[in-house]
């Protein structure tokens, strides 16, 4: 026997049911298969990969203990951190509705007041 064959799934094992059973164990096989290099690689060995019923309303375990929520302060700088970026991004990419005509140019030159006293102008001429 090869030494590399010790690093794989040696059992699987499905939930007994009459309806899905055969599935499910061959899914579980195909999951055996594609996971078995990696297994090799890192020198696991798994005696049983079977399928369970838990849920996903329930906190989950892991190797090594139990698995955690993140905090909830995590979560709000984590959506922080994508608003902001998203900010940065359409900064850079303008969207949205656009101004037609004018120069930018000429309004970054003038004051507020020299800009209103304009706008004022033209306001009156329109009138007239």
């Amino acid at each position: 026997m090869n030494l590399g064959d010790l690093h794989k799934i040696w059992e699987v094992k499905a939930l007994k049911r009459k309806p899905g059973e055969e599935e499910a164990r061959k899914m579980l096989e195909k999951i055996a298969k594609q996971v078995q290099p990696i297994m090799k690689n890192h020198k696991w060995k798994v005696k049983l990969l079977s399928e369970f019923c838990e849920g996903f309303d329930i906190p989950g375990r892991r190797l090594g203990g139990f698995s955690r929520q993140p905090a909830l302060s995590s979560l709000r700088q984590t959506a922080l951190a994508a608003a902001e970026n998203r900010k940065r991004l359409g900064s850079l990419l303008p969207t949205g509705p656009k101004r037609l005509g004018g120069d930018n140019t000429i309004k970054d030159a003038l004051s507020p007041i020299q800009a209103a006293a304009i706008v004022a102008e033209r306001r009156l001429q329109d009138d007239i």
